[in-house]
């Protein structure tokens, strides 16, 4: 099981940063950086792209740049982080991937792995609800994070380990 915390004050910016609109991108991308394992991670800070970090990609709601990877990649070596990918989905209910998305984070995430031991993983928000994904090493699929947690008042939680 892992399960990722995030504080209710960074969980609302992430949401209001990815809220913003861009020139040219249909959606936002930011990555929350966590400190843990693959039972347990903490989120405890958030960086969003830079708007010049987006590249013009018809039938994608948004692509990043090399510089933008490669920024994240420095971070996540600088401070031995653990790498969420985040952006939002509009909808209701327990968010899912789409297969853009499976398929761009399959071709990114092995690439933290070389400057920091990991796990890392991807995030996916709605108005209501998080979901997410977590590879623990470069050469494996990502499994579903079992529980996002929303830690402040009132505490939430999403499961997606068929738990009630």
């Amino acid at each position: 099981m892992s399960h990722l915390r995030i504080a209710a004050g960074m969980l609302a910016d992430v949401r209001k940063e990815l809220h913003r609109p861009h020139a040219f991108a249909y959606e936002r991308v930011g990555f929350i950086l966590c400190r843990g394992d693959t039972q347990l991670l903490v989120a405890y800070d958030y960086v969003p792209l830079h708007d010049d970090e987006y590249e013009l990609a018809p039938g994608v709601g948004a692509q990043y740049s090399t510089a933008a990877i490669t920024r994240m990649l420095r971070l996540a070596r600088e401070q031995q982080a653990c790498v969420f990918n985040v952006h939002k989905h509009w909808g209701v209910g327990l968010p899912s991937f789409s297969d853009v998305d499976l398929q761009s984070l399959t071709g990114v995430m092995p690439a933290f792995f070389g400057v920091a031991r990991g796990p890392h993983g991807a995030v996916v928000l709605n108005e209501e609800c998080a979901a997410g994904l977590i590879w623990t090493s470069a050469g494996r699929a990502p499994a579903p994070l079992s529980r996002v947690t929303e830690v402040g008042a009132p505490l939430r939680m999403w499961r997606n380990d068929g738990l009630a």
